[in-house]
């Protein structure tokens, strides 16, 4: 009798095992419905897929958090494919995540990414933690860095040189409650746009990138805005920056990559923001510019590729040499210096280094400005037109900044 009992519970205990692992395998096989869905961009499917579990798993009285935050994510996706970007892409290399600084090419205006070690070869300044990378703005007088707030979570930081000395890094205000992890900051030459990544509930991958300004009314950051497809994805995406100079974007992404390997992206920024109208018989299409499937499909190889890379080419080696040659600081007649430091007064010496700064920045904008033009002659689209427009304001706030810089710089080297 015991033993017909203990055959009959073996026997259940078998079939119990059976079914649960059927369960498994139904459990795996949605998730893996789901995971393929979305990684296919087709994210209105795997919100049904998911719409379904939920209301499954809540009628059973299972655990729903997992699923509701893939819901919030697939929900995210169908809302960022209405509105994907219409982007040029030049080029694109894979390699290791560590080397990914190296190959951004920006001309001195629009900053540098710097390791910490290189930047301060003397060592880290008191207040500062180490990090991987940090972005310096033109004079090398401001850096923004990740830096861990009072709960340990690596938020963007910037420190200026004051006196010969680096204050310690403060939060950027604004931006203290933006994701869990803050990273890969850029700045515009204009001091106020920042681009950044990072990661929390409300990106769709990893690190998603988002732009920001400062509002210097209120004091702090407006609140980011998520930059969308096709720059942002299910994976990590970061290191967003535009050089205005060369007319060229960058921004590296894991996605579709082995671990610890990335692809940077050049692109040409798309100035109108105009998106894909998005509708049935473009799905397809919409989805694989969104994902970034084919540069080639998104005109690497076409005529305003081949304008914008020659031209960003010319505008590089422009600075090139430009930094090579000595400038003329013209005081009067009878003074006439090759460096900032040449001068004798410390104040005009400052406004010197900016005044070079400056005159350099305006050879570039000018250089790609008669560039865009003859582009603009050749192929008259509205988009090239406010760009030549965009640039030429530009330009005259630049004559008039290094006019008034060369003033002051005179006037205090004289003691006028």
């Amino acid at each position: 009798m015991l033993r017909i009992l203990g055959d009959i519970y073996n026997m259940y205990r078998k079939a119990f095992s059976l079914f649960l692992a059927f369960l498994f395998a139904v459990s795996l096989s949605a998730q893996d419905k789901v995971d393929s869905l979305m990684q296919a961009y087709d994210f209105g499917g795997a919100v049904k897929v998911l719409r379904s579990r939920l209301s499954a798993a809540k009628s059973k009285g299972e655990p729903t958090t997992s699923l509701e935050y893939s819901l919030r994510q697939a929900e995210m996706g169908v809302r960022m494919l209405q509105a994907t970007e219409r982007v040029v892409f030049l080029d694109s290399i894979v390699l290791p995540a560590a080397q990914v600084y190296s190959k951004i090419r920006l001309t001195p205006q629009a900053g540098k990414y710097y390791a910490p070690a290189t930047f301060f070869s003397a060592g880290m300044p008191r207040g500062f933690v180490a990090t991987t990378a940090l972005f310096a703005n033109d004079f090398s007088d401001r850096v923004v860095l990740p830096q861990p707030d009072s709960t340990g979570l690596s938020k963007l930081h910037a420190s200026r040189l004051l006196g010969g000395e680096w204050t310690v890094p403060a939060p950027l205000p604004g931006l203290e409650l933006v994701g869990d992890i803050q990273d890969y900051p850029f700045v515009m030459p204009d001091g106020q746009t920042l681009y950044f990544a990072a990661q929390g509930e409300e990106a769709l991958g990893g690190f998603d990138i988002y732009v920001t300004r400062y509002d210097a009314d209120a004091g702090r950051y407006l609140k980011p805005a998520h930059l969308g497809f096709p720059f942002n994805s299910t994976a990590n995406d970061y290191l967003y920056c535009l050089d205005e100079a060369t007319g060229i974007g960058y921004f590296a992404t894991d996605r579709g990559q082995q671990p610890g390997m990335v692809c940077l992206y050049a692109f040409i920024p798309n100035t109108a923001h105009d998106i894909y109208m998005l509708t049935e018989q473009n799905a397809d299409t919409v989805r694989r510019a969104a994902r970034i499937a084919s540069i080639e499909e998104l005109g690497s190889t076409s005529d305003e590729a081949r304008r914008a890379r020659a031209r960003a080419k010319d505008v590089l080696q422009s600075a090139q040499q430009r930094g090579q040659r000595p400038v003329r600081i013209v005081i009067d007649d009878s003074h006439v210096y090759s460096a900032p430091s040449q001068l004798h007064n410390e104040t005009a010496q400052r406004i010197a280094t900016e005044y070079v700064a400056r005159l350099g920045e305006l050879e570039s904008l000018e250089a790609t400005l008669q560039a865009t033009r003859e582009t603009y002659v050749a192929d008259p689209s509205e988009e090239l037109r406010t760009h030549v427009l965009a640039l030429e304001n530009r330009a005259e706030e630049l004559r008039a900044s290094v006019r008034r810089l060369a003033n002051n710089m005179r006037r205090a080297e004289l003691g006028l």
